[in-house]
Parts: structure tokens; C-alpha cells; sequence
């Protein structure tokens, strides 16, 4: 994902206060970075949670550190049936502030990274659920948070063309619904449907961003590069 401090301050700076966040412009989850979110719990600030959830009942740090690698996601389908999700769904909810994200895009057996972002480049919010979690080493408190996927849509089925999967993007009238903790399953699920956003687009980078330490801080990351392999593709 990336987000730097002048596309979250021109879109949500009143939320900001004195919340340090630094520009990345190309963050794995594996690193578990440090990431601006808005809280259902607290919806007035942005605050920075580690990405890839712990929930409540991990007993140890070990376990934590272990469940953490695989809750960087959570598909939308089974938000309810995972016991790592569905004791946040109802009342944990976050906003995950962006303003891109990067996919891989397969051909001829080979993958090549995708930068997807809105034309105007401006930052958006993406749904996401969050965890307390105590540390029964030390008894410190930590909120975690997991990204919430769902069926691509026609553009993202292009780009993403093996797993065909995307964030869940919200609208921006819809974020102040996605923080109400008063909403029932039928909404939340609606909040979460595949929508077609004509405001996305996307294109290729170089693989260096696939890397198992990519140029986080490098805004050439993000640039676009020509892969005539590629030329099929039809992305407007």
C-alpha cells in the first residue's frame, strides 16, 4: 500500500491532531508497518495501528506474532466465520487510509507488480476491521488491524487477473457508515460489495516492489514502467 502525510492531510487533515505519519510509497504487510487508520471506536482522530490483526484470545507473543502473518487480510465472504474476524466485524471497524496499493498482475508464468490508484491520485479509505490485544508479557495494550478484500471488479480482474481479488473501497459517504457500530449484518455486507470506482486505475512498476524488502521510502516505486509483453492490455 502507500500513503503520504499531503494526500492524508488534504483528505482527512482535520483528523490528523498530532498523529506523525511518515511517506510510504510502497509498504508491504509482511513488514506489519505502523498505518494511519480511523476507528469505529474512536472516529474523530487518525491513529497508527500495526497491520496484521491479533485477536483478543491469543494467549502468548509468540502466537501473536504467528496469527499477525496471516491476518493481513480478511476476505469480506468470511468475515463471519473466521474466529480471527468475527469477534471485530460488529463493532471494531476501521477506515485503512490510502492513496494506492499494488497487485500482481500473472503472465506466462510470470508476475508482474501493478500500482492502483485513483487518477487524481487523491487518498481514499478502504474497510478494515481492528483488535485490542494485551501482552500477558508485559500487560501492554495494542490495536491491530486487518484489510478487508473482496471480488474484483472489472478493472481489478484485468490487473489482478490470478486470485482476482481487491480492496474493499469505500465511498466517501459510505466511511461514516462503515464507523457505525449501530449497523446490521445486511448493511455491512452491503458496505462491502464489489463496486466498479471509473475514478481507479492502474499500471505497471518494476519488480522491485516485489521484493521481500521493497524500496519503502521511494517514490520511484510507484512510477510507471513499459513491459511489451504486456501491450495486450487494454487498462484505461
Amino acid at each position: 500500500m502507500s500513503i503520504t502525510r499531503d494526500s492524508l492531510f488534504n483528505r482527512w487533515g482535520t483528523l490528523l491532531a498530532d498523529t506523525e505519519v511518515p511517506d510510504y510509497f510502497c509498504a508491504s504487510g509482511f513488514d506489519h508497518p505502523s498505518w494511519p487508520v480511523v476507528c469505529s471506536d474512536n472516529p474523530k482522530r487518525v491513529e497508527l495501528l500495526r497491520w496484521g490483526l491479533v485477536p483478543f484470545w491469543v494467549k502468548d507473543a509468540d502466537k501473536a506474532t504467528s496469527i499477525s502473518r496471516n491476518t493481513l487480510n480478511a476476505r469480506s465472504e468470511t468475515l463471519y466465520q473466521k474466529p480471527s474476524f468475527r469477534g471485530s466485524v460488529a463493532k471494531q471497524r476501521c477506515l485503512i487510509l490510502l492513496d494506492g496499493f499494488f497487485e500482481p498482475h500473472k503472465h506466462e508464468g510470470r508476475s508482474y507488480p501493478f500500482y492502483c490508484h485513483m487518477r487524481d491520485n487523491s487518498a481514499f479509505a478502504v474497510a478494515g476491521i481492528f483488535s485490542y490485544w494485551k501482552n500477558p508479557t508485559d500487560g501492554e495494550t495494542s490495536k491491530t488491524f486487518s484489510l478487508i478484500t473482496t471480488a474484483a471488479n472489472e478493472l481489478m480482474s484485468i490487473v489482478h487477473n490470478e486470485k482476482k481479488r481487491m480492496p474493499a473501497i469505500l465511498d466517501r459517504e459510505e466511511e461514516e457508515l462503515w464507523l457505525d457500530t449501530t449497523i446490521g449484518r445486511d448493511s455491512i455486507e452491503s458496505l462491502l460489495a464489489t463496486k466498479e470506482l471509473s475514478e481507479l486505475t492502474a499500471h505497471a512498476v518494476s519488480r522491485r516492489v516485489s521484493t521481500r524488502n521493497p524500496d519503502t521510502f521511494n517514490p520511484e516505486t510507484q512510477k510507471q514502467v513499459e513491459y511489451p509483453e504486456l501491450a495486450h492490455l487494454r487498462i484505461a
